[in-house]
């Protein structure tokens, strides 16, 4: 199924935003193609805010709710730093034996 075209998010399904078609911002932003949300282990970009965006956005959706960019295998791009989705209940995750328990 081929992706359908956009010039914003709300072109596109719920869990889905509008993608460039030409990867930077500003190199023209007019059209775009709506793209999954990021889950667990997609890259994204880590200036992107989570959840669905308004307009159009480079490279990759944003994480979807519940999950945020993290500085994870970063890669550098002329467009921004590249991470990965990671589930907030992941990043909350406590080691029990850094807790001192004799308080």
């Amino acid at each position: 199924m081929r992706p359908t075209p956009c010039q914003n998010s709300s072109m596109c399904k719920d869990k889905e935003c509008c993608v460039s078609d030409y990867g930077e911002v500003g190199d023209n932003m007019s059209s775009g193609k709506c793209q999954p949300m990021g889950i667990a282990k997609d890259k994204c970009l880590l200036s992107n805010p989570s959840g669905r965006p308004e307009g159009i956005v480079p490279y990759a959706c944003p994480c979807k709710e519940n999950h945020v960019c993290a500085e994870v295998d970063v890669i550098p791009a002329r467009f921004g730093s590249i991470g990965k989705c990671v589930s907030t209940a992941d990043m909350l995750t406590v080691d029990t034996h850094d807790i001192d328990e004799s308080d």
